[in-house]
C-alpha cells in the first residue's frame, strides 16, 4: 500500500505518513533503553547529543541553530561548551599531578 506524500515540515513521520508526536518518539526510546543500560536515554538527551555532535563535527553555528530551532545563537553555543568540560575531564584523568 503506497501512501500519498505528506506535505509537512516535521522531521519524523510515522509509517502511516502522519507527523510523529512526542509519544511515539518516547515509545521508540523506551523500547531501546535496555540496549543502553549505562546511558540516560530520553528525547532531551538525544536532542542535546545530536546538537553537540553537529558542533563537534565543525558544522556552522547558524546552520545548527536553525536545525535546533533556537532563537538565539548563544543558546546553540552553550552546546559547544560541553566539549570544554569533556576536555577538562580527560586532562585531569591523565595529568601526572591529577
Amino acid at each position: 500500500m503506497l501512501l500519498e506524500p505528506t506535505n509537512t515540515k516535521k522531521l519524523i513521520i510515522s509509517k502511516l505518513g502522519s507527523e510523529e508526536n512526542g509519544e511515539g518518539i518516547s515509545y521508540l526510546i523506551e523500547t531501546m533503553r535496555s540496549k543502553f543500560p549505562d546511558r540516560k536515554l530520553n528525547p532531551k538527551t538525544i536532542r542535546q547529543s545530536v546538537i553537540a555532535n553537529l558542533l563537534k563535527q565543525g558544522k556552522d553555528l547558524r546552520l545548527v541553530q536553525a536545525f535546533a530551532g533556537h532563537k538565539y545563537p548563544s543558546t546553540t553555543e552553550r552546546y559547544k561548551q560541553n566539549q570544554v568540560e569533556d576536555l577538562k575531564k580527560e586532562v585531569l584523568k591523565y595529568h601526572p599531578l591529577g
